[in-house]
């Protein structure tokens, strides 16, 4: 097992983001923690990867989500707790804007950003305080995927490219 990755990926909706950080990650590792956030039928789930415990994280209410920080707080950090806890590498897939209210969550994920060296984190492409923060701290090792760039950034991790059919 390789002892130090650090990929910080980036890109449009529907670029592959997931999909590259899934590949990488089973890749480098066998075992890992960490957490995917998954779409549900009326809003988005936080999944944690070793104990498959899921709960909502935003429900869709009418033309707006309503968004349970207490979640992040709680799931996500016990979720990230138990992989530095084990010295598992670490899979966040992926944060955005549901997380800014989760401010214990948020403190956590870029602690272990800092100071963590076996690490996939997926983040949304837009702007925000927490976004720009995490950002700043990968520095070189974030990857941004555009439609130019993505066959051939899958090449230069030794990855067979994968394109996810919707």
């Amino acid at each position: 097992m390789n002892n130090k990755f650090r990929y910080f990926i980036s890109g449009k909706v529907g670029i592959g983001k997931s999909t590259l950080a899934n590949a990488l990650i089973e890749k480098l590792t066998s075992k890992y923690a960490g957490f995917r956030t998954l779409r549900s039928d009326n809003g988005f789930v936080l999944k944690d990867i070793t104990t498959s415990n899921s709960k909502i994280i935003a429900k869709r209410v009418s033309d707006r989500f309503e968004i349970f920080p207490e979640v992040f707080n709680k799931l996500g950090i016990n979720s990230l707790d138990y992989a530095v806890e084990n010295n598992l590498p670490i899979l966040m897939d992926e944060l955005g804007r549901f997380e800014l209210t989760a401010f214990n969550f948020r403190k956590k994920v870029l602690q272990i950003a800092s100071d963590y060296n076996r690490l996939i984190v997926v983040i949304k492409d837009e702007r925000n305080p927490f976004l720009d923060d995490l950002r700043a701290i990968a520095g070189m090792d974030l990857v941004y995927l555009t439609e130019d760039n993505r066959k051939g950034i899958w090449q230069e991790l030794g990855l067979e490219f994968y394109e996810k059919t919707k």
